[in-house]
């Protein structure tokens, strides 16, 4: 929507094309002027595309450790990618090539990023819940 509005579209013509509700876009456009991204993100529609901690997830299938995903703050959907001047360029080459290939996977079949990880002895957590029932004692034994 936002990037529609920017090429001069009115909200009738947004709406027409996207198949949303005039109103919709004209919140959207609104949230977007006063907040910028984090204006609209809250709306997402379900089957919107995967989201960062996804990506993150789907990162440790191919064994590499997530990025940070919660700072900053500022950039909605930010991943914080810090590689050390110990990182060799063949280490590096390989992060790109796995991220464009979680790219395309997010493109062509997002359901495999909304489900990630797949390769780990622990799959993906409800981080809803466990943030609702903390249970942060080891087991007994």
């Amino acid at each position: 929507m936002i990037l529609l509005a920017a090429e001069g579209l009115q909200n009738k013509e947004i709406a027409e094309r996207l198949g949303v509700d005039r109103m919709q876009v004209a919140r959207w456009r609104k949230r977007y002027l006063e907040q910028r991204l984090a204006g609209i993100e809250r709306d997402l529609p379900r089957g919107a595309p995967p989201v960062k901690v996804d990506v993150a997830k789907r990162l440790l299938d191919f064994g590499i450790h997530a990025p940070t995903i919660y700072f900053p703050q500022l950039v909605p959907e930010c991943l914080l990618i810090e590689p050390t001047e110990t990182e060799s360029k063949a280490t590096l080459d390989r992060f790109v090539a796995v991220m464009a290939q979680i790219r395309q996977e997010a493109l062509q079949q997002p359901e495999l990023l909304r489900e990630a990880p797949h390769h780990l002895p622990v799959g993906r957590l409800d981080g809803a819940l466990a943030a609702r029932k903390l249970d942060v004692a080891a087991p007994p034994g």
